[in-house]
């Protein structure tokens, strides 16, 4: 968290990308926008850290295997993954190299 001059605010870190994708009308909901608030984490430990319940929503933790397999996954979001998963590895091994 980055620290703010106000107490008791602080402000976040930006996203790494935010999705914007409109929702069609169904017989349960009207159209709306849905917001897909996306962060790129890589965890050193190989155990996948649990999210709590109380606190979050549908929050997930995926290996680089989990994105093609994952049926649930908006395409748009599965291409982020991939997309900026690659990418950080490409920045490792260049942090390793250098």
């Amino acid at each position: 968290m980055l620290t703010s001059p106000r107490p008791g605010v602080s402000e976040l870190p930006r996203p790494w990308v935010m999705l914007q994708q409109q929702i069609p009308a169904t017989a349960r909901e009207p159209e709306h926008t849905h917001l897909d608030l996306c962060y790129l984490l890589e965890a050193d430990d190989p155990v996948a850290p649990l999210a709590q319940d109380t606190e979050v929503s549908a929050a997930q933790w995926w290996d680089r295997a989990a994105i093609d397999r994952k049926a649930d996954v908006a395409d748009e979001v599965r291409s982020f993954a991939r997309t900026h998963l690659t990418w950080l590895q490409a920045i490792t091994l260049l942090d390793v190299a250098g």
